[in-house]
């Protein structure tokens, strides 16, 4: 019976496994199906603050070094896109405990807190996802990666509608 037993359970943990996997698979292919990515971050940001002093590339980041509390970068232009709703996923090491903010606006409007969304974040690697519905087609978005000095690392920017 011991045996027997053993069998059974043999073989509904492989079946356990080849069931996770198609699951998986079916997740991932829900995800592509139901969000089209516009935006990832490939190169160093054209637009940023005075206060970001350093960006380079590493091997699998970007690398920010912060010279004051207001490190920011600007997405690229989206003027041939009409969208209200997007959906931005962040993975970032911090230096510290700090305050993550994503802008957005109409090419006519100034960046304001009233357009904005922000989220704490603990010190290290932190992955975070802003669901933005605006009344209006976001057109620019700018990412504040926290208010302090220091250095992060920016391993993945990514924005989908």
């Amino acid at each position: 019976d011991v045996l027997k037993y053993g069998l059974v359970f043999g073989v509904m943990s492989s079946l356990h496994k080849d069931l996770s996997k198609k699951v998986t698979r079916n997740i991932e292919q829900l995800d592509e199906f139901m969000f089209k990515k516009i935006y990832s971050l490939s190169r160093i940001p054209k637009k940023h603050s005075e206060h970001v002093i350093n960006i380079s590339k590493g091997m699998d980041s970007f690398i920010f070094e912060s010279s004051s509390n207001d490190p920011w970068f600007e997405l690229p232009n989206y003027y041939r896109v009409k969208f209200k709703k997007i959906a931005i996923k962040l993975r970032i090491d911090f230096p510290c405990k700090t305050i993550l903010q994503v802008f957005y606006r109409d090419k006519n409007k100034p960046y304001s807190e009233g357009f904005q969304q922000s989220k704490k974040v603990d010190k290290g690697l932190s992955e975070n996802i802003f669901i933005i519905d605006s009344k209006f087609c976001i057109k620019n978005i700018r990412i504040d990666i926290g208010n302090h000095v220091g250095i992060y690392k920016i391993y993945e920017v990514l924005v989908f509608i």
